[in-house]
């Protein structure tokens, strides 16, 4: 079974139904059956925070809380996750005891949720879809993050 671990800017052009999500869905397969969606936590709380400060409509409420129903959220609790948080938050600190920064890569702050949705996705293994580039030094060193260019949301409604 097809995976992927869907980040909060995907999740946004998911709910909006936009050009840059049709393209991203049709590319990865995201509409196929046989796939399951997972995200963070850390997204669904995103997601609410940024519907309450835009002031979403019935509408797109509704929609958000369609998908989030129809996906699996990954919670934040257990060991493993916690250990993942702490690795990757040293490594992209550039202060892992055993995981070094590829020569000339700067030391670099994750978000406390990108470092949630990260750990999570490592945990079991799921490819992570994003638009952010901030996970690109993670990929192939803690998890498989898939970067799609960036997208422009308008998150009013």
């Amino acid at each position: 079974m097809k995976k992927y671990f869907l980040d909060t800017n995907v999740l946004i052009e998911m709910i909006r139904d936009s050009e840059s999500w049709k393209r991203i869905a049709k590319q990865h397969g995201l509409n196929d059956s046989g796939l399951k969606l997972y995200t963070s936590y850390a997204s669904s709380a995103e997601l609410l925070a940024i519907s309450k400060m835009n002031a979403w409509g019935n509408k797109k409420l509704e929609k958000m809380d369609y998908i989030l129903k129809n996906m699996e959220i990954i919670t934040m609790k257990g060991n493993a996750i916690r250990e993942l948080y702490a690795e990757i938050d040293a490594y992209s600190r550039g202060k892992h005891p055993n995981k070094k920064l590829p020569k000339g890569q700067s030391a670099f702050i994750l978000g406390k949720n990108d470092l949630w949705i990260a750990a999570s996705a490592a945990h079991f293994k799921i490819p992570l879809l994003t638009a952010d580039y901030d996970f690109e030094l993670l990929n192939n060193v803690f998890l498989e993050v898939i970067i799609i260019p960036p997208m422009i949301s308008d998150d009013s409604e």
